[in-house]
């Protein structure tokens, strides 16, 4: 009897297909995967896992009484005819041969996996395969044959693999493949000869009207890329990452006294507090008429507060903050008449404002702002350059924290290839530190002041973990932009640097608690935890907005210690912008709160 499965069903309509692997010897955890979820095909893992023949039949069991529509693939340990026929017979649809290299290899599989005429497979005609009936043309027709690729030499013949007459398809092995070229270590998808690979698999695949597939952590990048079969991760990986992550986590917020829930309660009726009073303070002092703020102020007192706005359900403030913008501050092209100290931050606060035209649906705004900050991005190296200067020379100092904020901006808009170039930018930066110091390059020639000369690209100032002042402060912002580019690809290096980098932040900084310029790690840590839903980042973004709270004035704004002590009324520059971005954190965090808890 022959049923057609789900991974059937998507090779037949072109659709792209997702799995998973399992390599514990438990039917239990098959039957909740195959139960609980609509994966395309499951795949027992024998190549890398103890598991029996008999665990294997038991495996399929389970897998076909909870969702008979799944797949039942099978990693082999090897090539030999036993494991191939053993596979079969139990009733497993889907073979993955590994280290295949050559064709004459590739026609062994064929000749093992097949019955005639097409192989030389050994019939039984009472086996679980087709309920104890089986029907040669019928089971030759539902197999799928996937030879792995992940060797030099296998990627060198993988065209002559395809060619042989019943081969699937294959299955491209990242890891593997980069060890024995040399490659591991490194992001794959950003490596250029890694993405050579990719081609040459796919452009074979297409050549002989066969399967390409993947088993991969990138399963977002893999599909970008063209792969039709997916396998997206293990059980044992997936139990060790998040899992025992999770056991842990939860393990030292139960030791550690200081979490309580009344702590979490407490939070949240001050975090309220706070954000209630400035909300206050800003309809007292900002708002001008029916629909405007006041006018005699410059775009740094808006632009993060147009985002705040739309982040808090305030799109009126949004919308006041961007009409006064467009209306008074900004030329017909984009460009924003900023302040002559702003003068080489040219995307830094467009990247802002662009942000928040694009929540709010003043969509032709947020496009004219997106295509003004792409024509400061450095095609070499995927940088947003400081300034016009820079710019026109096509040379010269690169705006960090214009290049983190315009990988957001560009990234909520949909523009993901200038995002990704300015991530990779970060991440050769990233990569360029120096060990065991972990020192953290900047461009600027000092970590308060802007170079007025492009022509000055050579030095560099290096920011210590010892002298923090600037450091914290760029490591949110590029957590936060790696982050957005990991969300829009799904390639995993860019989370796996954010994650890195913060981290190392963690545990290296002496008073990154009480330094009021690590105020955007709070951003950060908010951003982790929303994508991963760990609970030490909402922790950790509760203490950084602890100390922002105490930095509240009895009129609800606030101060900034390490850079002003008062804020008069008239000081409109510096005040709202701040205070929107101190509130944005609060209320990030709050939110987090009021969700776990």
């Amino acid at each position: 009897m022959h049923h057609e499965t789900r991974l059937h069903r998507c090779i037949a309509t072109g659709t792209t297909a997702a799995g998973f692997f399992t390599g514990l010897s438990s039917p239990s955890l098959v039957d909740l995967l195959a139960r609980g979820t609509t994966l395309d095909f499951l795949a027992v893992e024998l190549q890398h896992a103890p598991i029996d023949p008999a665990m294997c039949g038991n495996l399929l069991r389970a897998m076909q009484a909870a969702d008979p529509d799944v797949t039942p693939m099978v990693r082999l340990p090897d090539h030999s005819v036993y494991w191939i026929q053993q596979s079969l017979d139990a009733g497993y649809t889907g073979l993955i041969a590994p280290l295949t290299e050559s064709a004459d290899q590739a026609r062994q599989l064929v000749r093992a996996a097949y019955f005639p005429p097409v192989g030389a497979r050994s019939f039984a005609g009472s086996v679980r395969t087709s309920m104890y009936g089986i029907k040669p043309d019928q089971a030759n027709e539902s197999t799928i044959l996937l030879p792995q690729i992940e060797s030099a030499r296998g990627l060198e013949h993988v065209d002559e693999i395809l060619a042989v007459d019943g081969v699937s398809g294959v299955l491209f092995g990242p890891e593997d493949l980069s060890l024995d070229c040399g490659w591991h270590g490194i992001d794959f998808w950003t490596h250029p000869p890694f993405l050579a690979a990719i081609e040459r698999v796919l452009s074979a695949c297409r050549t002989h009207n066969k399967l390409a597939t993947i088993l991969t952590g990138a399963p977002l990048a893999a599909r970008d890329a063209g792969f039709s079969i997916i396998g997206f991760g293990g059980d044992q990986a997936y139990i060790r990452n998040q899992l025992v992550a999770n056991c842990n986590e939860q393990t030292e917020a139960i030791h550690d006294p200081g979490q309580t829930a009344s702590t979490a309660v407490s939070r949240i009726e001050t975090y309220r507090s706070c954000i209630d009073r400035f909300n206050a303070w800003v309809d007292a002092n900002l708002q001008s008429g029916a629909d405007g703020f006041r006018h005699d102020a410059s775009p740094d007192a808006f632009f993060s507060l147009s985002v705040y706005g739309a982040q808090i359900g305030r799109r009126d403030w949004s919308i006041r903050a961007l009409s006064h913008v467009q209306r008074d501050l900004m030329d017909d092209d984009g460009v924003l008449r900023q302040r002559a100290n702003r003068a080489q931050m040219m995307t830094y606060m467009p990247a802002w404002y662009a942000w928040a035209a694009l929540d709010v649906e003043m969509l032709d705004l947020g496009s004219r702002l997106l295509s003004y900050i792409t024509r400061f991005q450095d095609p070499r190296t995927g940088g947003f350059f400081a300034g016009e200067p820079e710019r026109d020379a096509g040379k010269g100092l690169i705006d960090f924290d214009g290049t983190a904020i315009s990988i957001v901006a560009l990234t909520r808009g949909g523009r993901i290839e200038p995002a990704r170039r300015g991530a990779d930018f970060l991440l050769n930066l990233l990569q360029a530190q120096s060990a065991p110091d972990e020192r953290f390059c900047t461009t600027w020639s000092a970590p308060d002041t802007l170079l007025d000369d492009p022509r000055h690209v050579d030095p560099v100032t290096i920011l210590r973990w010892d002298e923090p002042k600037q450091h914290y402060y760029k490591v949110g912002l590029f957590v936060v932009a790696l982050v957005h580019v990991y969300g829009a690809t799904g390639e995993s290096g860019y989370l796996d640097a954010a994650t890195t980098l913060y981290q190392k932040t963690i545990d290296r900084a002496a008073d990154l608690w009480t330094n009021t310029i690590s105020h955007k790690m709070c951003w950060a840590a908010m951003t982790l935890h929303s994508l991963t839903g760990k609970p030490q980042y909402l922790d950790q973004a509760c203490r950084f907005a602890d100390h922002i709270i105490g930095l509240q004035q009895a009129d609800g704004a606030f101060i900034y210690p390490e850079i002003w002590t008062e804020h008069p009324p008239e000081n409109l520059d510096v005040v709202p912008n701040i205070g929107a971005q101190f509130a944005l954190w609060v209320t990030r965090a709050l939110q987090g709160l009021e969700i776990d808890g």
